[in-house]
């Protein structure tokens, strides 16, 4: 038998993405090393579990490959200089997920990675003032924030901003749903919600005494819009 052909790997799933790299590197115990994580995470993304979103980066930065690839499986294995690859453009997660400009969608348990779409980085941090880090990428659903965002549109998500105070559109999950509204912060603890379309009426509510489920995910601070 000869032992000095290359093992094969499916790169169809994360996990054979992963064990291409645990082989690329010899072991999962160097591969740790060189990422800087111990080996109980490496094996842990190697049975399955994929990292988070920071963890996706240092590992696309450290060992220097395409993070679409990484986690899409698209695209060449390697970087390529000339654009994202020389850190000129960083690309944000867009997820399968809608949030309902309207009475809200179900939100996901696990929200997968649908798109990776490439923004200036030097845009981000002068134009929008934060980091890429914080930005992910929704599609929007419903009516109710009409004009400013119809179904189909993109928006960003800054969710650097999540404890917000300041008024503004943020995507909000109340009861199991997300949702797109314009936050307006009131005396004390009382928030109006308010939708841009004037056939919805906005409501007013006392943070301090809700019952339901209410968490601000983000502030919008961008919108692609579909023509």
């Amino acid at each position: 038998m000869d032992t000095s052909m290359r093992k094969v790997f499916n790169a169809d799933s994360f996990t054979g993405r992963m064990a291409i790299l645990v082989d690329e590197y010899k072991n999962a115990t160097h591969l740790a090393k060189v990422v800087g994580v111990n080996d109980r995470t490496i094996r842990k993304w190697m049975a399955g579990t994929e990292p988070a979103r920071n963890y996706l980066e240092l590992l696309a930065e450290k060992l220097e490959v395409n993070i679409e690839w990484l986690v899409l499986g698209r695209g060449p294995i390697r970087r390529v200089d000339g654009g994202i690859g020389d850190g000129t453009y960083v690309q944000i997660p867009l997820y399968d997920v809608r949030a309902g400009a309207g009475e809200g969608m179900i939100a996901e348990d696990k929200e997968q990675i649908e798109e990776l779409m490439a923004f200036s980085r030097s845009w981000i941090r002068s134009e929008l003032r934060t980091s890429p880090a914080h930005l992910s990428l929704i599609h929007v659903s419903g009516d109710s924030m009409e004009p400013t965002l119809r179904p189909g549109d993109v928006v960003l998500v800054d969710q650097h901003q999540a404890e917000g105070g300041t008024d503004g559109v943020y995507v909000l999950r109340r009861d199991g749903h997300l949702q797109i509204k314009r936050l307006h912060w009131l005396s004390g603890k009382v928030l109006k919600i308010i939708s841009d379309n004037p056939i919805y009426q906005p409501i007013e509510v006392d943070l301090s005494q809700l019952t339901e489920e209410f968490q601000i995910i983000g502030r919008v601070i961008w919108g692609g819009k579909r023509f």
